[in-house]
């Protein structure tokens, strides 16, 4: 993303990026912190149906520690973006070690909460899946939301939420705003279905995420 690209041209000695889209490819070269050595120019042309970025770049060790990648958290980093981004093929190539690995899941996040939840005893076995597409009030534009969770036994639930692709650990107002939605919704079908009394009875967001 956009943020990350800028992060790490700026502590780059050399970053270099191609893009193919709308029937080109597009190439820029930086140097020491984003230098522009190469402007953004039209290299050649393309089939319009091909898409796709990649980025060549070396740590300025002046800024940094010179420390290994750790292809382990590549790795995981590279399998969790593939369960974010359904569809979506993403190969990680260790030309050190002469290995490779590769992530594809279909489900997505259906995918992702069954390896989250292996092992553990289900209080129901279909995963609740929901997507939407969204207007934002801030910025006008289009808002893409994906929520899949399954209830278990354990008493500490799991709770990841993401944004951009990017985690939250912190959680925000998305996570607040998912579970105030979960709960009018659980307390309205208790209600109507006579599984509470009264408002009195109401579900809040410690008993609606365990």
């Amino acid at each position: 993303h956009g943020v990350g690209a800028s992060v790490v041209n700026a502590l780059s000695s050399d970053f270099h990026v191609w893009v193919k889209r709308e029937g080109h490819t597009y190439y820029a070269h930086f140097q020491n912190g984003g230098q522009t050595v190469q402007p953004l120019t039209v290299i050649n042309n393309i089939d319009p149906s091909e898409t796709g970025t990649k980025i060549k770049f070396h740590p300025d060790f002046t800024i940094l520690e010179k420390h290994p990648f750790s292809v382990e958290a590549i790795t995981d980093h590279a399998k969790r973006i593939a369960y974010l981004t359904k569809g979506t093929r993403l190969v990680v190539v260790d030309e050190i070690n002469n290995t490779s690995e590769e992530f594809y899941y279909e489900g997505g996040l259906i995918d992702y909460v069954n390896e989250l939840n292996e092992g553990q005893k289900l209080i129901h076995d279909s995963i609740i899946y929901a997507e939407g597409l969204y207007d934002s009030d801030k910025s006008g534009s289009k808002i893409t939301v994906e929520v899949a969770l399954q209830y278990t036994s354990t008493f500490q639930p799991r709770i990841t939420t993401y944004t951009n692709n990017i985690v939250t650990i912190e959680g925000g107002t998305h996570e607040q705003g998912f579970f105030d939605a979960l709960s009018r919704l659980i307390n309205s079908y208790a209600l109507k279905n006579g599984l509470i009394k009264n408002e009195n009875e109401r579900l809040n967001k410690e008993d609606t995420s365990k």
